[in-house]
């Protein structure tokens, strides 16, 4: 089960991120959460130039291996975008949670593209989990889904999906300070090919660093090392799990990271963050919590 502990680290680094991002979207970058995207590519270099004095190997990876790495990377990067948007429509403590429809998605790829193999138990356990993820997404006001929110999340997790299949394909073979490292590469690299295809974002993006620059440098270094430090971690509990599905089904405790840290920011930082009203939307976010923790339970205790 080491395995399992390594992959709550993601989770918990990513959930950080979520709530870091609610913060910028509705804050810095207001009128263009591409812009956003764009800057944290930028905060990559330091990170991969500390990977390459430590383990010069990066550069032995194969040409192909490299190529996947970059190419999961970049589409990581443009699936962000919707993501961005849905994080600035909505609290974080209800997009976090329609997150956990991902792991239906990675195991339909990892079944056609890896041949993984998921017994029908476990995949009704999961359910239990994503059925906990929706009863927080549902909105008890409107008597419905949030749709476009649900519509703009699915784009990223359908990327989201694919990008820990490829990493999972390349992850068995090469090391995982590698993966990250070429994944750094990717990030960067996209960056820059927006800011040139771009102006527009250049601009929005030049004016945003005039208007809060010392912030951006801090919350973009935190944000690129908690998101790296997701990403590393998740590839190494990749590398031993049983199976790419099980590493994203952890990925449901997220939410609760979330909920949790997003509730004490609310009294701190009123009017980014949802403030808990401590009646009937709150009982409902514990209580579709409880059923996450449960199917996990259920899930991990079948073996």
């Amino acid at each position: 089960m080491e395995w399992f502990w390594i992959a709550l680290l993601p989770p918990f680094f990513y959930g950080l991120n979520v709530i870091i991002d609610q913060y910028l979207t509705r804050s810095i970058f207001v009128h263009s959460p591409i812009a956003l995207q764009v800057v944290s590519g930028f905060f990559c270099p330091p990170l991969a130039l500390g990977i390459l004095l430590y383990m010069p190997e990066v550069f032995a990876v194969p040409i192909t291996d490299i190529g996947i790495i970059i190419l999961a990377a970049w589409l990581y990067m443009i699936g962000i975008i919707p993501y961005l948007y849905a994080l600035q429509a909505d609290d974080s403590s209800v997009c976090a949670p329609i997150f956990q429809a991902t792991p239906i998605l990675i195991y339909i790829f990892g079944v056609l593209i890896l041949g993984e193999h998921v017994t029908l138990e476990k995949m009704l356990y999961s359910l239990i989990v994503l059925t906990g993820a929706i009863a927080i997404a549902w909105d008890h006001d409107l008597r419905r889904l949030r749709w476009r929110t649900l519509g703009l999340l699915l784009l990223f997790m359908l990327v989201c999906a694919f990008f820990v299949i490829l990493l999972r394909y390349v992850s068995a073979d090469v090391h995982w300070l590698s993966v990250t490292f070429w994944s750094l590469v990717g990030f960067t690299s996209l960056a820059l090919i927006e800011v040139i295809l771009m102006p527009k974002v250049k601009g929005e993006i030049m004016t945003a660093i005039k208007q809060a620059r010392w912030k951006i440098l801090f919350w973009g270094f935190l944000q690129e090392f908690l998101d790296n430090a997701g990403t590393a971690s998740m590839v190494a509990a990749l590398a031993i799990a049983p199976s790419a599905y099980m590493v994203s089904v952890v990925n449901s405790f997220q939410p609760v990271f979330i909920m949790i840290v997003a509730g004490v920011l609310s009294f701190i930082v009123p009017g980014i963050y949802d403030r808990p009203n401590f009646g009937f939307k709150t009982a409902q976010k514990i209580f579709a919590t409880a059923l996450i923790l449960t199917g996990l339970y259920l899930l991990y205790s079948s073996g």
